[in-house]
């Protein structure tokens, strides 16, 4: 069995054979001698099938079964939380309904076509327009009278 370094390394030179193919093509040919360089560059070789001993596959199979598990655990957390604040917004919403009929309308309608305050000034790392105020002096100095000395 090939390791993983020799593969890659007989694999770059089939890959090597393939653009000297091509290159040595005549200029005539320029068609063929793209179709062959795209087809060097984007399509991967076949790769032989994993083989693997019978405690690799079991251990494989584990690790797997953990993992789907895993991710069912979390879509469920997520659906619980989810179902949880939809259950807060009913009840919220019932609320405001038995104690204010008008806000209670005004909640439920929607704004179409409003994806986002258009009074939010989004922040920038350029400077402002304005620039630099030249005529700024800074606040009036006032003078004080020291206390305690007489």
């Amino acid at each position: 069995m090939a390791t993983p370094f020799l593969r890659s390394l007989s694999s770059n030179q089939a890959l090597r054979s393939r653009l000297r193919a091509a290159a040595s093509g005549s200029s005539s040919s320029n068609d063929h001698r793209n179709d062959l360089i795209k087809k060097v560059l984007f399509e991967l070789p076949p790769r032989p099938p994993i083989t693997r001993s019978e405690e690799d596959t079991i251990r494989h199979n584990t690790i797997t079964a953990a993992y789907k598990l895993h991710l069912t655990r979390q879509r469920e957390e997520r659906q619980a939380g989810l179902s949880r604040k939809f259950r807060m917004i009913q009840k919220a919403m019932d609320e405001l309904e038995t104690t204010n009929k008008k806000l209670y309308n005004a909640a439920r309608t929607k704004e179409r076509g409003i994806l986002f305050p258009r009074q939010i000034r989004m922040a920038t790392d350029t400077p402002a327009v304005s620039g630099w105020q030249y005529s700024y002096s800074g606040p009036a100095k006032t003078t004080r009278k020291k206390a305690g000395k007489s």
